[in-house]
């Protein structure tokens, strides 16, 4: 999915020469490889939206070394290069024409330099998620059952009616986030969470918080 998402993140950004991207590919040999390399290798069609993309940075690991989600989410923060603002999602998703506009817009909409929006996306884009009524938050809480590990609190996102504006929360999707770059700066990546799933976004949230930034969704 990564060669998909990155073509739509580039095809959809209102602003795509302003835009760097980092990756993690943890490829197995034969698996398709990820569209920047159409960029930095010179291959693909000219007509490749990726290509109109500001940067395109890669740490490129084999599978059996991969060590877990935020392992490699910690990989592509090393890639950051001072950029104003960090966009950390997963390999598989779907951009909304003009997302980079329109997400700066909403995190301004906060009037909160300390600012951090998070997000579950939608598993599918539905035509009343395309138009803008619906859309999904964080406002469910719950615990993973005993086979995944005891009593730690699980969230989930449900189906609401568009606010237009980010509403405070409490909770933190690693899928989705954006940060403002002094968060970036003052909350760096945890290098011992080798292996770690369930936690790392209740973790991480918590670091945010006590350093003085704010969650929104």
């Amino acid at each position: 999915r990564c060669h998909a998402t990155l073509q739509s993140l580039a095809a959809n950004a209102a602003r795509p020469d302003r835009i760097s991207v980092g990756l993690c590919v943890q490829n197995a040999p034969g698996d398709p490889p990820c569209g920047y390399l159409q960029q930095t290798q010179g291959g693909g069609n000219d007509d490749d939206p990726v290509r109109r993309l500001r940067a395109v940075r890669a740490v490129r690991l084999p599978h059996t070394a991969a060590e877990g989600p935020s392992v490699a989410r910690g990989a592509c923060r090393g890639l950051w290069r001072g950029e104003a603002f960090y966009l950390q999602i997963d390999s598989h998703l779907e951009f909304a024409s003009g997302w980079d506009r329109d997400l700066l817009r909403q995190w301004r909409r906060t009037r909160d330099p300390l600012a951090v929006l998070s997000h579950y996306p939608p598993a599918e884009m539905t035509d009343a998620v395309r138009s803008g009524r619906v859309t999904t938050r964080m406002c469910a809480a719950g615990r993973f059952d005993e086979d995944v590990d005891g009593d730690m609190a699980s969230f989930q996102a449900l189906e609401v009616a568009a606010t237009g504006a980010p509403t405070p929360s409490m909770r933190l999707a690693a899928g989705f986030l954006l940060m403002p770059a002094a968060a970036v700066r003052a909350v760096p990546h945890d290098p011992a969470l080798r292996w770690l799933f369930w936690g790392e976004e209740v973790l991480l949230g918590a670091r945010l918080w006590t350093h003085g930034f704010n969650l929104y969704c």
